[in-house]
């Protein structure tokens, strides 16, 4: 007895359907577990970004702050040799000095804001890492307030005239300079840390959710 098209789709259908049927569900798991890695990643992961974020902001007002400063003593040099408008020069060179530090505070206020969020995770590991990144965190603004401190007592000495003071300053600010930097590349270095173990702590909690 020839079979019919359509008792040949049945067979195909009851030949293969529970395999199909098994292809999807693994295919679906496979997806979900992807979501619950992706959520999990998301979840533990959004402070640190975050926290890089504004390193990274602080950072880099901290080396424009550098340079402007550096501009001032040159600025220094054509004042004394009397180049024409070395004093206006220096004047706007102080004004963006000043708007990169309240830049940097905006930072250091953003950064301090994800710290105390993430303070009130109930696992105190995470507390305690966190609460150790807000000691680093404290550490850098004092450092690089201290570099600005420094900093604008030689912009003083230069709107005054008394540039041998003001270049008797250069070494502090150096060293100031040097202290925020190297802060700032450790609290770096210990928020990728910190985003490489929520990582794997993430894809340890997908696979426990897969299971």
């Amino acid at each position: 007895m020839n079979a019919t098209p359509m008792t040949l789709a049945r067979k195909l259908t009851l030949g293969f359907g529970l395999p199909a049927a098994a292809l999807v569900l693994v295919a679906g798991i496979a997806i979900s577990s992807i979501q619950w890695l992706t959520q999990e990643i998301s979840d533990m992961g959004t402070e640190d970004m975050q926290l890089a974020m504004y390193a990274a902001e602080i950072d880099g007002n901290l080396m424009d702050s550098a340079i402007e400063y550096e501009k001032v003593l040159r600025h220094s040099y054509a004042l004394q040799a009397q180049a024409p408008g070395a004093s206006e020069a220096l004047a706007e060179t102080v004004k963006l000095f000043d708007r990169l530090t309240v830049d940097s505070n905006k930072s250091f206020d953003g950064a301090g804001a994800v710290l105390k969020k993430a303070k009130d995770d109930p696992d105190e590991q995470v507390v305690a890492v966190y609460t150790q990144l807000e000691r680093s965190l404290a550490s850098i603004d004092k450092s690089q307030t201290a570099f600005e401190a420094v900093a604008r007592d030689v912009f003083k000495h230069v709107g005054a005239g008394q540039h041998a003071e003001a270049r008797a300053l250069i070494d502090d600010v150096e060293k100031a300079q040097v202290n925020a930097e190297k802060e700032i590349v450790d609290f770096l270095a210990a928020v990728q840390s910190l985003t490489a173990n929520n990582i794997t702590a993430a894809q340890a909690g997908a696979r426990a959710r897969l299971t």
